[in-house]
């Protein structure tokens, strides 16, 4: 993961072989230092989310779902012995996929997390340092609340 997006954080933001053409804000992140983000940077903030956040998460729910497969508490299906089931689940995972994206979003307006969340995640209009905990604590929390499937 770091060697991919590392590739492109270097030609892109370090190098920046694409100049302003297709940025959507022509302004540098690390030209205009943000106090919403950790360390003033957006850069290091999307570092720290990735690594100490997003990478354990997926890791320990990855973990999980092969000590479960491996122990035979939850089958492994191969195509070959259900060829009908996978396929029509091929077909339902897209469809579950947009159900739960649509519906964590939809509950994001709901008064109470739109105020809890959205200001310090999406928007990130809080710079205050007293609200850096809630922040930290509704993105763990909409994380695995996201990757169970609420």
């Amino acid at each position: 993961v770091f060697l991919w997006f590392g590739i492109f954080e270097l030609r892109l933001y370090i190098l920046r072989w694409q100049g302003n053409r297709y940025k959507y804000d022509a302004k540098w992140p690390s030209e205009h230092p943000n106090p919403a983000f950790f360390f003033k940077s957006q850069n290091l903030d999307s570092l720290i989310w990735t690594f100490c956040s997003a990478i354990p998460i997926w890791t320990g729910l990855q973990v999980v779902f092969l000590y479960l497969f491996s122990n035979g508490y939850v089958p492994w299906l191969t195509f070959a012995d259900n060829p009908i089931y996978l396929f029509c689940l091929c077909l339902l995972v897209p469809i579950i996929h947009e159900i739960s994206f649509f519906s964590v979003h939809r509950l994001l307006h709901v008064p109470f997390l739109y105020k809890w969340y959205i200001p310090c995640i999406i928007i990130r209009s809080t710079p205050l340092r007293s609200r850096r905990w809630r922040c930290t604590r509704s993105s763990i929390c909409c994380t695995l609340a996201y990757a169970c499937g609420i």
